[in-house]
């Protein structure tokens, strides 16, 4: 979620400082097309790590895993 906010941080910056743009002008101006495909991608960065999280090491339910047996002391 943090790389993202830097993405739209950093978005936000170049369009208030360098092109002179307001905040409203910099979100809602965009091409319809290339404006949501850039949205959607970012919200896909933003939640990349969670879904890759959850099919890499899933969380298994309680109760399901299996007892632990004792290491022998020998």
């Amino acid at each position: 979620m943090a790389a993202a906010t830097l993405v739209l941080a950093a978005d936000v910056a170049v369009g208030v400082f360098l092109r002179e743009m307001t905040l409203r002008a910099i979100l809602l101006q965009r091409d319809p097309v290339t404006g949501l495909i850039y949205y959607a991608l970012v919200i896909l960065f933003a939640l990349l790590p969670c879904l890759l999280q959850s099919f890499i090491c899933p969380v298994e339910p309680k109760g399901t895993s299996m007892p632990r047996s004792e290491p022998d002391g020998g």
